[in-house]
């Protein structure tokens, strides 16, 4: 069948998760672009077919390849330096999703100018190695640090008062901001911090009642972004 004179019979073959791996060698070499398509995204493929097919000329196979959860770390790093934009960028998110990455491999990706970022936006990384991230001196690695869903109220400490603007603002619109950085920020001169308390979904309620009072429209607009907005202060922005 893996040599079948129909393509949609070696199509279906190369898709089947119970295929034989002495038969994928056949298929991740076809000569036509969806088989090997089919086997980019087979479940049951191996890693070793997938560095095959991860030097594949066709960019969506190279995609299917990085998309594939038996993609190894060092095949994802690869693909995140490949020449296309989508390749690198599904990479890039698959290595962030990891949950098995160790300390080592982190720590290299770290060093990595096209890693740096993934790392610091992914929400398995370790406290310690977060604490490295938020004292880096790349501000749009801190800046994605200030994204990262796993950010406690330690590092965001870290983060609100950041000599960058734009890593304060991430950090204080962060649902894990700590208190007393969301009152200072709630009346600071700069619009930027009062909205990012506006749309922080864990600010306290004293907070975003003063702030539907806001004098810039743009800050009081922001409120309504706010998913834990009581309907009560709703009604009294302007």
């Amino acid at each position: 069948l893996a040599v079948d004179e129909n393509p949609y019979v070696r199509v279906c073959l190369a898709a089947n998760p119970s295929i034989a791996q002495d038969l994928v060698a056949l298929l991740i070499t076809d000569k036509r672009e969806d088989v090997r398509y089919a086997a980019a995204i087979n479940p049951s493929i191996s890693a070793e077919d997938l560095e095959v097919l991860a030097t594949d000329k066709e960019k969506g196979i190279r995609c299917c390849a990085a998309g594939n959860a038996a993609a190894s770390v060092g095949l994802l790093v690869r693909l995140a330096k490949d020449s296309e934009f989508d390749v690198r960028e599904r990479a890039k998110r698959k290595l962030g999703d990891r949950r098995d990455l160790s300390e080592s491999e982190l720590a290299v990706m770290l060093e990595d100018k096209d890693l740096r970022y993934t790392v610091a936006a992914s929400p398995h990384i370790p406290a310690l190695l977060m604490r490295q991230i938020a004292a880096d001196a790349d501000p749009w690695v801190r800046f994605w640090l200030a994204t990262n869903p796993g950010a406690s109220a330690e590092i965001l400490a870290l983060l609100v008062d950041d000599q960058d603007v734009n890593v304060r603002e991430k950090a204080l619109a962060h649902r894990n901001a700590p208190l007393k950085a969301l009152e200072r920020a709630a009346e600071d001169k700069n619009s930027r911090f009062r909205r990012a308390v506006a749309v922080n979904p864990s600010a306290p309620i004293h907070l975003l009642e003063g702030l539907a009072a806001d004098p810039d429209a743009d800050v009081r607009a922001c409120l309504r972004w706010n998913p834990c907005l009581p309907l009560r202060i709703v009604d009294r922005i302007t």
